[in-house]
């Protein structure tokens, strides 16, 4: 019965709106078989938290910025309303990637997703990278 302190966890977090995965996996148990890609998930999730976490604010800054005139070239070759850009695709890995996606949406979209980090102003005394929310 994990999966009950698993979503008790996930209640708390939600509630405190602190960032965070929760995935139930039919079949997987607290140990076994999945536990080899699951404690790679987790480790991998850690890094980038601890990455961003420490990263600077000139570092989060670039990483959520507005699309530039090269992405929205991109984004609109790539959604079939224009041809191709000259030059070389920008990087749009990682958090870039999510920020210019979520670049534009509806505010229908952003009410069902929320926003691109929802959580709050601080995290073990370091500022998250939401800027946190009322």
């Amino acid at each position: 019965m994990l999966h009950d302190a698993a979503e008790l966890l996930h209640r708390i977090l939600w509630d405190q709106r602190i960032e965070h995965t929760y995935y139930l996996h039919h079949g997987a148990d607290h140990v076994g078989s999945s536990m080899a890609w699951r404690m790679e998930a987790l480790c991998q999730w850690l890094g980038r938290t601890w990455n961003d976490l420490h990263a600077s604010e000139e570092e989060r800054a670039i990483r959520h910025a507005p699309p530039s005139a090269n992405e929205r070239e991109w984004m609109g070759f790539i959604q079939g309303q224009r041809d191709r850009p000259d030059g070389p695709p920008p990087d749009w890995s990682g958090d870039r990637m999510i920020a210019i996606m979520r670049y534009g949406q509806g505010l229908a979209v952003r009410a069902h997703y929320g926003e691109q980090t929802d959580g709050p102003d601080f995290l073990e005394g370091f500022k998250w990278r939401s800027g946190g929310k009322a």
